[in-house]
């Protein structure tokens, strides 16, 4: 079902005309799969899409069950060279990082449980775009808790 709903959505996406950079309309593109697999085929619950802290962003931010879940979506197209996942850099990392501290630090209730997964969108036009969740990737340290004063 989820591939059908991809496989429409390309279809009537134009890759020429859009507005803005190929890369820009890449990535608004795999943000939207992913979404839409993180709803319909994973049950979670979409809380907010690229939520903004100062100059850092967090691409989507949702609940999975009891347990708060912030994402990074990298979004490619079929000539990429290097695995999606590799693209989320140390100085990314460091980046999300901050924003998802500052996420729990300003969100009540306070949150107990939460994780930091990545989800890689392979967009393809004429093969088969494919959705590869990771989850549980390590972000904070392992002392890092919502209680600290950080």
């Amino acid at each position: 079902m989820l591939q059908s709903l991809i496989q429409k959505i390309l279809k009537n996406f134009n890759w020429k005309s859009a507005g803005g950079s190929n890369e820009s309309r890449i990535g608004a593109q795999g943000e939207d799969l992913a979404a839409r697999y993180l709803k319909k085929e994973k049950g979670y619950k979409l809380l907010a899409r690229n939520w903004r802290y100062k100059k850092d962003e967090i691409d989507i931010i949702a609940k999975d069950g009891e347990v708060l879940v912030f994402l990074e979506v990298k979004s490619s197209s079929s000539e990429e060279l290097v695995p999606t996942y590799y693209r989320v850099t140390k100085s990314k990392k460091t980046a999300l990082e901050r924003a998802c501290k500052a996420y729990l630090k300003y969100s009540s209730p306070r949150q107990k449980h939460f994780r930091f997964d990545i989800i890689a969108v392979k967009l393809c036009q004429k093969e088969e775009t494919s959705i590869r969740h990771y989850t549980n990737v390590q972000l904070f340290s392992k002392n890092f808790h919502t209680l600290s004063n950080e």
